[in-house]
């Protein structure tokens, strides 16, 4: 069975000694495809204004079910890259 896939992204930065007022981030975000079918490979992608930020990932399937939450860092540049499988129960 092909089941579509939205991806619904949920993303915050947490800052590391930095003051709250000094805590307003930029993201920016990107997949490789806008829709994705179950076995398939999604690629996220993305930058931060600072480097080295903790970046949450929240994905969620069409019908707003939770298939998959991460944290990566960015790297000195702050980009940040992930990828995953869309599970089979996904909708």
């Amino acid at each position: 069975m092909n089941v579509k896939v939205i991806c619904i992204f949920s993303l915050f930065c947490v800052l590391f000694g930095t003051s709250p007022s000094l805590a307003e981030e930029q993201i920016t975000i990107s997949t490789n495809k806008d829709y994705f079918s179950a076995g398939e490979i999604v690629a996220v992608s993305g930058t931060v204004n600072s480097p080295f930020q903790l970046v949450a990932i929240e994905i969620k399937d069409a019908d707003g079910n939770t298939i998959l939450v991460r944290s990566i860092e960015s790297d000195a540049q702050g980009n940040f890259e992930l990828e995953f499988k869309v599970p089979s129960t996904a909708k």
